[in-house]
C-alpha cells in the first residue's frame, strides 16, 4: 500500500492545487488529524482567528474568503478578484467602477495595488502592525507582522560581493495564501523590497543566520533579486525566480534544493516560483543530457551535486532577458 508522502502533498500546495492536495491526503487514514484540519477550514469554511484585533480580522476574513473561492471552489480568477474588490470597496467606503465586469485580471490587480492596498496599509499600521499587499506567485494576499529590526550582511554572488540591509521581521499573523492553505507549514520566508532592502521572516530560520538555509536559500536568493532589479529593469517575476533559484543550485552543498525545485516544478506561467523551477529543470535536462522524463527524480540520481551546480552556473551566465 502506498505510504503518505509529505513532499508529494506539499508539491500540490506549492502549485496552488489545493483540491488535488486534499484528494491525495484523504487516501491516508493515518493523516486523520490533518484531514480534519482541512475539512474544518475548507469544507466547513471555518476561518482562523490569528489575533484579537477586530479591524485586522475583518481585513483578513475578506482575504480568507478569496482564498476559499480561488483554491477550494476553484472559481475563475477574474471572478474571485472582482468579489474581493467589491468587499474591500464596501469596507473602505469606495465607489466601484461602473464597468468592473469588463476589467482584465491585470487591471483588477492594479485596482488592488493602487486603491485597496494603500488604504489597508494605513488601517493596519494604525493598529500597530506592518502591512505588505500585492501578489505572491500569481495570487493576492497580505503579509502582516508586528516588529522589524535591521541588520547588515555581506553576500557573495558569482559576479560580485554585495552589502545588503536585512530587516528581521517578527510576529506574523499573515503570510499570504500559501501559508494559509498549508496551515503555516509553507510560505514566503522573505522578499526583496523596492527600497533596495531585504525583508526576512526570521522565525523561519531557527538554525540561525549562519546556517546554509539562511545563507543560501534566503540571503543569496534575495540578494540576487536586488541585483537583478538593477541589471534588468522590468524583469518578470518568473525570470527573477529563475535566476535566484539558479543561485541556490550554484551554491548548494547537497541535492536537497534540486529535488525541492523538481517537486514544485509546474508549467503554469502565473505561478512564478513553480514555473521558474519548471524552466530550470527543462534547461538542466538539455544541458546534462537527461533524455527521459525530467520530472522523474530517478532520472537524475546518477548526477553529482557538483555536476548540477556547474550546469546551473552555465545557465546563469548564459541568461538573456526573455529567455523564459
Amino acid at each position: 500500500m502506498e505510504k503518505y508522502s509529505q513532499a508529494e502533498f506539499r508539491r500540490y500546495l506549492l502549485q496552488g492545487k489545493l483540491k488535488k492536495a486534499f484528494v491525495y491526503l484523504k487516501q491516508f487514514p493515518d493523516q486523520k488529524k490533518l484531514i480534519l484540519q482541512y475539512q474544518k477550514r475548507f469544507e466547513q469554511n471555518k476561518f482562523p482567528v490569528p489575533c484579537d484585533n477586530e479591524k485586522i480580522l475583518c481585513i483578513l476574513n475578506i482575504f480568507y474568503s478569496y482564498y476559499h473561492r480561488v483554491f477550494w471552489e476553484q472559481l475563475e480568477e477574474e471572478k474571485a478578484k472582482k468579489k474581493l474588490i467589491e468587499q474591500f470597496f464596501s469596507l473602505l467606503s469606495l465607489s466601484l467602477p461602473e464597468n468592473l465586469d469588463e476589467y482584465s485580471s491585470d487591471q483588477l490587480d492594479e485596482i488592488v495595488k493602487s486603491q485597496v492596498d494603500p488604504l489597508l496599509q494605513v488601517q493596519v499600521e494604525s493598529e500597530g502592525y506592518h502591512y505588505l499587499g500585492g501578489i505572491t506567485q500569481g495570487f493576492l494576499g497580505p503579509y502582516i507582522w508586528k516588529s522589524s529590526q535591521p541588520d547588515t550582511f555581506l553576500v557573495q554572488l558569482p559576479t560580485q560581493t554585495m552589502s545588503v540591509t536585512v530587516n528581521m521581521l517578527r510576529g506574523f499573523i499573515s503570510r499570504s495564501w500559501l501559508d494559509y492553505i498549508s496551515f503555516g507549514e509553507i510560505g514566503a520566508d522573505g522578499w526583496a523590497g523596492e527600497d533596495n532592502q531585504l525583508y526576512c521572516v526570521i522565525e523561519s530560520y531557527a538554525e540561525g543566520t549562519q546556517s546554509d538555509i539562511f545563507q543560501i536559500n534566503y540571503l543569496k536568493h534575495e540578494a540576487q533579486h536586488l541585483l537583478d532589479y538593477q541589471l534588468f529593469p522590468g524583469i518578470s517575476s518568473a525570470e527573477l525566480e529563475y535566476r535566484a533559484k539558479l543561485i541556490e543550485l550554484i551554491y548548494q552543498k547537497g541535492k536537497q534544493r534540486f529535488y525541492r525545485f523538481l517537486r514544485e516544478a509546474d508549467n503554469n506561467p502565473k505561478n512564478s516560483h513553480s514555473y521558474a523551477s519548471f524552466c530550470i529543470m527543462q534547461n538542466l535536462a538539455k544541458r546534462l543530457n537527461i533524455n527521459q522524463n525530467p520530472s522523474t527524480p530517478d532520472n537524475w540520481e546518477h548526477l553529482t551535486t557538483e555536476q548540477i551546480s556547474n550546469a546551473a552556473l552555465q545557465l546563469y551566465q548564459e541568461y538573456q532577458p526573455g529567455i523564459i
